[in-house]
């Protein structure tokens, strides 16, 4: 498998204290290995309807991560609950894309779902966006460092069966450090110790795609939408809900920027479908 030499080096050999980070890293797994949850009927079931989508029509972009992608699907909890409203904004937006994610993903379940079926050969979208990585932080407490070589490793995965392929490798979105709480208070919108690793992150997945030699990647992030324009130190109840997943009017904001970056990859002339 090739990456790139100088950014893929960085992620392995990063200091402790040079990489945003402060965490332990006690839950955290091998960030290249491929890992499942196949005790968990929820999870295997939310594999094979993954696997099922992907085995259907052959979509022009296909998005791949975690519960942030599952939503756009239209559902949330490995597929138990429906999001009508978020499926309507993504078909609006991509009609002809496809998104495969499931709740608590980690980018090594995400590689293994890739690995075991969720990338049949009949999967050649013109286009992948790729957006994992919250949860190596946020549930297993992994460093910037490990979340940043297990991003990495999904994407020089899909390079090498893709070779053709155009690649949107989209920086982690901006989080709470406390989220996914109801009735979330004001202050718990304040970002914190997520944010500066998510920084981190993303700058050195902005240089990955910088320096690609293949010139198959194109970086994206979209902070604007999420943080509090008013208070840049908050994520942004209106975009987020619940410090973490992008609510419907965040999607809103947001599709129309993955679209144009999609147009843009593809060389060709966008026609913006909703006012940003």
């Amino acid at each position: 498998m090739q990456c790139n030499d100088s950014v893929f080096t960085v992620a392995m050999n990063a200091l402790s204290n040079g990489d945003g980070s402060t965490t332990s890293e006690k839950n955290c797994q091998d960030p290249l290995a491929p890992l499942a949850w196949p005790d968990d009927p929820l999870w295997m079931d939310q594999h094979k309807r993954m696997v099922q989508l992907a085995s259907n029509v052959p979509p022009d972009v296909v998005f791949v991560g975690d519960s942030i992608t599952e939503r756009l699907n239209g559902t949330r909890h490995m597929g138990t609950v429906r999001l009508p409203d978020n499926q309507l904004v993504f078909e609006e937006h991509f009609p002809s894309g496809l998104a495969l994610g499931c709740s608590g993903d980690t980018s090594t379940n995400l590689l293994w779902h890739l690995q075991n079926g969720m990338l049949p050969d009949s999967l050649q979208p013109q286009v992948w966006m790729i957006l994992i990585g919250t949860n190596d932080l946020g549930r297993l407490n992994c460093s910037a460092n490990a979340t940043l070589q297990g991003i990495l490793n999904v994407f020089n995965y899909l390079k090498s069966k893709r070779l053709s392929a155009k690649f949107i490798l989209h920086g982690l979105l901006p989080r709470s450090d406390i989220s996914m709480k109801e009735n979330m208070a004001d202050n718990d919108y304040k970002t914190g110790e997520y944010w500066k690793q998510i920084q981190w992150i993303n700058q050195r997945l902005r240089e990955e795609c910088h320096q690609d030699p293949e010139q198959q990647c194109r970086y994206m992030e979209a902070s604007g939408v999420f943080l509090d324009p008013d208070s840049p130190d908050k994520v942004s109840a209106k975009t987020m809900t619940d410090g973490l997943h992008p609510s419907r009017d965040g999607l809103a904001s947001w599709c129309p920027l993955i679209a144009k970056t999609i147009n843009d990859v593809l060389g060709k002339e966008h026609e913006m479908t909703a006012q940003l």
